[in-house]
C-alpha cells in the first residue's frame, strides 16, 4: 500500500479458499453392513464428495429406514438406517397398515418395512375390493414375529360400475376417463388372445372367468380344454369393453401372459361329446381389482343349485361373439339374460342328434325366441344373482359349452348347454385354494 511521501507498507490479505463439504463414510450398523456403490475398497472413515450406500442386515434383523441412501457435499438424503430385531411388514394389494410408535398412543400411516419388537400395527383391508369377516385387532411384534396374520378376503360377484362400497355404505360414483360402465356390468369376464398373430387375435370360443383363490394367484376357469396348445401361445385381458387387444378405448384393461394351463385328464373333445371341457389357467401376475376387473363368486354348496337353478330364473352370459339371427359380429362386449331350463325339457326339445351332447355334467339355459347365444360366445360364464341388502352378488353356475350344429350362426331356436361347475368341484379345488365368504 502506498502512503503519503511515496513510502510503502506491506499489507497482508487473508484469502479464503472454498473447500467443498465432504461425505464421511459412517460406521457399520449393529447387526448389519453396507456397500459403497462404485467404490470397491471404501470403508468407514473414508471421505468422498459423493456417496451412495446400500445397506443390508444379518439374518433375523430388518432395516429400519431406507435400504439405499445418498450423500452429496456433506448432505445425506435420508437418516442413516439401523438394523433392528423386529417384524417385517409385507405389503399386499389386499391390506394396508397403520402403525403406532412405541412412545405414541395413536396410529398413523408412518410405517417402516420392519417394525421393532413391541410395536403395534393395525391392518386395514382395502375396501371395497377386500374385506374381513370380523374386525381386525392390532398386530403385535413379539420376538421377531407378528402375533397373527390378518386375512382380507376378496369381495366377489358384485358389479361396481355405478356404485362404490365404503364400509357398510353404498355410494353412487361417476364414470372417470377410461372407465366404461357397460364393461363393469359383468367385470369378471376375461378374454384370451392368440399370440401367434400381430396384433394378438382373440381366440373365439375361448372366454375365461375368474375363480376366487385365497392366494390371489390369478387363476381362471377355462372352457373347452384349450390347454392342448402350449400356454405360451396365449395372453389374457380383463376389464375390456372392445374386442381388439389394443383398443384405445380400453385404457384401463389389464393384460397378462399365461404361465400354465391345467386340463382334465379325461378331456377327449368330440370323442366323448365334450365332457370335461373345463380347465384352469394361471396368469403371470395377479389382476388388480377395480370396478371393471372383479372376481365372480364360486361356491360348490349343493343348496345354491336349489336357489338358482329353478325354471325361468334368469342368468347372465357375456361375450364378443356373433349376435342376432343373422350372425353379426359384436364390436362391443354384449350380455344376454337366459332362463334356466330343466334338464328333461332341455332333452325333450333337443334334436335327436344333439341329445347325446346333453351329458351328465350339463345344465341348460336359454330361449327359443330371438335372444340366444351365438358362435364366439362359447366359454361365457352363466351367473345368477342373489340379493344381499342393497347389493346383488353373482355366482358362477355354468360355462357355455355346446349347442346344436346347424346352419344358424345364432341358436335362436335351440337351447344351449353349459358345463355345470358343481360337477368339477374336486378338479377345481385340487388346483385352487378357496376361501369362505
Amino acid at each position: 500500500m502506498r502512503l503519503p511521501g511515496n513510502s510503502w507498507r506491506r499489507h497482508s490479505l487473508a484469502i479464503t479458499q472454498n473447500v467443498p463439504d465432504i461425505c464421511e463414510l459412517p460406521v457399520y450398523p449393529d447387526h448389519g453392513e453396507y456397500e459403497v456403490v462404485e467404490q470397491t475398497h471404501a470403508g468407514p472413515g473414508n471421505n468422498y464428495t459423493y456417496l451412495e450406500l446400500f445397506y443390508w442386515c444379518d439374518i433375523g434383523y430388518g432395516i429400519a429406514g431406507f435400504e439405499s441412501i445418498k450423500c452429496s457435499h456433506g448432505v445425506w438424503s435420508e437418516e442413516l438406517p439401523t438394523c433392528i430385531d423386529g417384524c417385517r411388514l409385507d405389503y399386499n394389494a389386499d391390506v394396508s397398515y397403520l402403525c403406532k410408535q412405541l412412545s405414541s398412543v395413536e396410529f398413523s400411516t408412518n410405517c417402516q418395512s420392519y417394525e421393532p419388537n413391541g410395536a403395534e400395527v393395525l391392518p386395514v383391508c382395502d375396501t371395497p375390493y377386500y374385506r374381513s369377516s370380523k374386525d381386525l385387532p392390532p398386530m403385535k411384534c413379539v420376538d421377531g414375529n407378528w402375533n397373527y396374520t390378518p386375512a382380507c378376503l376378496p369381495e366377489c360377484g358384485i358389479k361396481l360400475s355405478n356404485t362404490m362400497i365404503t364400509g357398510d355404505m353404498i355410494n353412487t360414483v361417476h364414470d372417470e376417463e377410461g372407465w366404461n360402465g357397460r364393461s363393469g356390468e359383468l367385470p369378471w369376464h376375461v378374454a384370451i388372445y392368440n399370440r401367434n398373430y400381430q396384433p394378438y387375435k382373440q381366440s373365439m370360443q375361448r372366454l375365461y372367468y375368474f375363480c376366487r383363490s385365497s392366494d390371489n394367484s390369478g387363476a381362471l376357469l377355462l372352457e373347452h380344454g384349450e390347454g392342448l396348445a402350449p400356454s405360451s401361445q396365449f395372453a389374457v385381458a380383463a376389464g375390456k369393453m372392445y374386442q381388439p387387444w389394443s383398443a384405445p378405448s380400453d385404457s384401463r384393461a389389464q393384460r397378462r401372459d399365461v404361465n400354465d394351463i391345467v386340463i382334465s385328464k379325461r378331456f377327449r373333445g368330440a370323442q366323448i361329446k365334450f365332457q370335461d371341457d373345463i380347465a384352469i389357467v394361471y396368469v403371470s401376475k395377479p389382476f388388480i381389482f377395480n370396478r371393471n376387473v372383479w372376481p365372480v363368486c364360486v361356491d360348490f354348496d349343493l343348496k345354491l343349485d336349489g336357489t338358482y337353478l329353478i325354471v325361468d330364473n334368469l342368468g347372465k352370459v357375456a361375450g364378443w361373439g356373433l349376435y342376432g339371427e343373422n350372425g353379426k359380429m359384436s364390436p362391443e362386449l354384449q350380455f344376454v339374460e337366459l332362463p334356466y331350463v330343466e334338464i328333461d325339457r332341455c332333452i325333450a326339445n333337443a334334436s335327436p342328434d344333439f341329445r347325446a351332447y346333453i351329458t351328465s355334467d350339463r345344465i341348460c339355459a336359454g330361449y327359443t325366441n330371438d335372444q340366444a347365444l351365438c358362435k364366439g360366445n362359447s366359454g361365457g360364464g352363466l351367473v345368477f344373482a342373489i340379493s344381499e341388502g342393497q347389493l346383488q352378488r353373482h355366482y358362477l353356475r355354468g360355462v357355455a359349452s355346446t349347442a346344436p350344429n346347424n346352419d344358424e350362426l345364432c341358436k335362436t331356436h335351440a337351447t344351449p348347454t353349459f358345463t355345470h361347475i358343481l360337477a368339477y368341484k374336486h378338479f377345481i379345488r385340487d388346483h385352487l385354494k378357496f376361501i369362505s365368504l
